[in-house]
Formats: C-alpha cells, structure tokens, sequence
C-alpha cells in the first residue's frame, strides 16, 4: 500500500462526499481512504457508510467526538500505507491526477516529507481562488522544513504548515511519535509542522497543488473567535517559540 489518504469528518454533511470522491476518482490507485467519523451528529455517517458500500478501499472509523487531531491521529494509527496524506472533510483534492504526480516524486527521490501547493476557495463561490504557493518552475529538495518556511517568507507568502499540504513518509511519523496534539482546540498544524521539523531531512518542495481549501466555511473552527481561542493560541505561540530557542534539539 503506497498512500494512506486520512479524512476527519465531524459534522459536514454538505462537503464529506466530494472530499471522499475527489480521492476516490484519482488515476493513481495504490491507496487506502481511511474516514474517521468524530461523533457527528448530523447525517455525516450515514454519508460517509453509502461511499464505503461502493468502494473497498474506504476504511470508516466511527469514535466518539474528540475534535480534529483526535480523529487525525485515530487515522494515523490503523494506516497501512508508506506514505500519509491529510484531507479535510470539507476539502478536496485538487484534480484527480494529484497522487499520481506525488507517486512520481516518491519515485525519484525517495523523500521523507513532500510538500505542496494548495488553492483556497470561498465556500460560497462569493470570492475568487487564492493561490498561495510559490512559483517555483521545478521541484526543489531540501534538508529541513526551516529552509521551506524561510522561503515562504521572503516571498511574503505565509509559511505552509497546513497539514494537507504535507505528505509524511509514515515511518517518520511511527518512528519519533510525531502524532497532533489532542489538548489543543486550535494550531493543531502548526504545533505538527514545528514538532516534525525535528526530525526531517530529506523534502521536496512542489508547486503541484494538492488541495482545493474551503475557506469561510460556516461553522469552521478558524471562524471561531472566543477568549479561549485567544489564551489557547497564545499558550501554543509560547510552546513553539521555547521550542525554537532551545539549542539542544535540531530547529528553527
């Protein structure tokens, strides 16, 4: 099994089956479709059961609610795949030829960690698609994810340390337990990126766009603005930045 493609679902009865046909019409078919249903309360389940019925390759795993890195690393856990690729539930995949080009790098360059491009698109088609990705004109390997982020910034472009923008060889993430943190509510992708950056060595950074991202979406946890959120980022900014200063580990 080359790809284990991991969908967290909670609640997105609108978005689930697009996420999971965007996969499933791919050229490229060595993969597993793992869904974790966190505990949704809407039809979400019943959606995701009827996709399953028409292919063997998706793995439903229905627990209770325990938000999104909770379901992630549930995913994670049962993933047979060599390599990990992250999609959000309301999200899909860019075209149907996205694994087949990743498949090609994994081919050539045997990297630990591929990183991509992705496109943001309103929900309700209200604004137009944002590219946020260099213009790179070939793929370019790297050695660590600080050199990636660096270059994000001096092209004013915010670093991408979304998780659906990282293809993750899984002996990476199964040999240094690199898993989200499950106590956070929010920067759970930006906690992951710094925490894998320890351990990474060989990336490739492509302009091939991985994903279509819905953005402004009702209900979306970036969306959610409360003192909680507020304190909770705060906390997680302070844990990054002790991690950044601390000399005796291999980081920013």
């Amino acid at each position: 099994m080359q790809f284990s493609v991991i969908i967290p679902a909670y609640n997105i009865e609108k978005y689930v089956a697009r996420s999971i046909k965007s996969v499933l019409m791919q050229t490229y078919t060595n993969f597993e479709l793992i869904v974790v249903n966190d505990g949704s309360t809407d039809d979400t389940k019943r959606i995701i059961e009827k996709e399953a019925q028409k292919d063997s390759r998706i793995v439903l795993v229905n627990k209770k609610n325990g938000g999104l890195s909770s379901a992630r690393n549930a995913g994670i856990l049962i993933s047979k795949g060599n390599y990990i690729v992250f999609l959000d539930g309301d999200d899909k995949l860019h075209d149907k030829f996205v694994l087949e080009k990743i498949q090609r790098i994994c081919i050539k360059k045997n990297p630990e960690v591929i990183v991509g491009g992705m496109k943001a698109v309103n929900s309700e088609s209200k604004a137009p698609n944002i590219n946020l990705n260099l213009q790179l004109k070939k793929d370019i390997a790297m050695d660590s994810l600080e050199k990636i982020c660096n270059l994000y910034i001096a092209n004013k472009i915010q670093p991408p340390w979304q998780a659906f923008r990282l293809v993750i060889r899984k002996d990476i993430i199964k040999n240094n337990n690199v898993l989200f943190n499950e106590k956070t509510a929010t920067q759970e992708d930006f906690l992951f990126f710094f925490n894998l950056n320890k351990y990474v060595h060989k990336l490739i950074l492509t302009n091939t766009i991985f994903v279509d991202y819905t953005f402004e979406r009702p209900g979306s946890i970036t969306l959610s603005m409360s003192f909680t959120n507020l304190k909770n980022a705060f906390t997680n900014f302070s844990y990054v930045y002790n991690l950044i200063n601390d000399k005796s580990i291999r980081t920013f």
